[in-house]
């Protein structure tokens, strides 16, 4: 908020003291608005989600490997697998810019606290062999981080340069970071799925997280793909919480990731079964790394995309169509046999289930799908889906 410029009448000199109390008041209130906007940038409090934004080249901090560098790794901490990356707009739905920070303990000889970052289904730890330590340095309302090796300490920096992706390193200029609470209910720092795909005026993304996450905003679905049948894909909704390394369809509320919000949350949660998507968690070409990647087979792979007839399913794509010819991070794939069809329409998964007659009244075990038994035949069952002699089926 700027200062509020008064006009001046010099003839009125009892207005211009009122004028200069009044804009003492602004100035000071203008003063306190901008330090609490700093001090909201620098929130490291409880275990939780946060990013990690570098003072002064403003770009975030994202995993991209979980290896390092045995050459970097016997002299230093080897941060080579983070990049720095810019603008909100551009990480808002990337997974790998959200990290779970918790505090691991307090070093006796000087109170420092350290720190395990983890993300990407990995952690600070995995990567550097280090845990941080962080201090929050309150007369600027930002953090330094570092790792210590051999008596010396290695703090994190961002390197200069307006180019992205930036690189972390050690040592370096830019060492200064606002640890950012990611939060749903605000616009600054909340996590909302970008579609990559529009069809018949709906949009869609694939997502493979390190995180079981759930559907904050209204009508954001997922789905797992239930099988492949008569060159269809078959989809099923998932309710509740989508675990860990779950890779996922998703049906986005609307273009604008601010529509699509996500909640990151810790924890266990009962795999799915059955699921024929492949996720990818890493898109790692690095100098001092082997590849972390997932080249694209364009025999036995399907991407998520719009079909000859203009509806949305997975396709035959061209290995050049991705970088390096890798598939993206964070995304989904489907997995199929090497003659199945270019093109797989997506479908319920209760059109794919065959159909039981009354007339296989015999011999029958017939479950629940929760894997209650119900009955010994298919007689007088109501209309639903059961499991009968171990197989789905449809009672219409």
């Amino acid at each position: 908020m700027p200062p509020i410029v008064y006009e001046v009448k010099a003839s009125f000199i009892l207005q211009e003291k009122r004028r200069m109390k009044m804009y003492n008041t602004e100035t000071l209130l203008s003063s306190l608005a901008i330090a609490s906007c700093l001090s909201a940038k620098a929130q490291l409090g409880d275990d939780g989600f946060y990013r990690v934004q570098n003072v002064d080249t403003e770009r975030y901090i994202s995993i991209v490997d979980n290896t390092s560098s045995t050459q970097l790794a016997t002299t230093k901490p080897d941060v080579s697998a983070l990049v720095t990356r810019k603008g909100f707009d551009n990480i808002v739905g990337d997974p790998s810019t959200v990290f779970y920070i918790e505090y691991v303990g307090t070093r006796s000889s000087d109170s420092n606290k350290y720190y395990d970052l983890q993300g990407q289904g990995t952690d600070i730890y995995e990567i550097s062999a280090h845990y941080l330590y962080i201090k929050y340095f309150s007369s600027n309302n930002y953090y330094r981080a570092w790792a210590e090796e051999s008596g010396q300490s290695f703090y994190i920096s961002d390197e200069k340069g307006d180019y992205d992706p930036g690189y972390v390193g050690t040592n370096q200029s830019y060492k200064n970071w606002y640890i950012l609470p990611v939060d749903n209910d605000e616009d600054d720092n909340y996590f909302g799925i970008q579609p990559t795909v529009s069809a018949n005026g709906k949009y869609y993304a694939t997502m493979y997280c390190g995180f079981p996450m759930e559907a904050v905003s209204e009508g954001l679905k997922f789905y797992y793909i239930w099988g492949v049948k008569n060159s269809t894909a078959y989809y099923k909704e998932i309710t509740g919480v989508v675990p860990a390394k779950t890779p996922v369809l998703i049906e986005c509320a609307s273009e604008d990731p601010s529509d699509n919000r996500v909640k990151m949350l810790t924890g266990s949660y009962t795999s799915i079964s059955g699921n024929s998507l492949k996720g990818v968690m890493y898109h790692a070409f690095l100098s001092t790394h082997d590849v972390n990647a997932t080249y694209y087979d364009e025999d036995t792979m399907r991407v998520l995309g719009t079909l000859s007839d203009g509806s949305v399913g997975f396709y035959k794509a061209s290995a050049d169509n991705f970088e390096d010819e890798a598939l993206p991070s964070n995304s989904a794939y489907l997995k199929v046999s090497s003659s199945e069809a270019d093109e797989l329409p997506l479908d319920d998964y209760t059109n794919g289930i065959s159909e039981v007659t009354a007339d296989s009244t015999t011999d029958c075990s017939v479950y629940s799908l929760s894997g209650i038994k119900i009955s010994e035949t298919t007689d007088d069952l109501p209309k639903g889906i059961y499991i009968v002699n171990n197989k789905k089926v449809v009672i219409k």
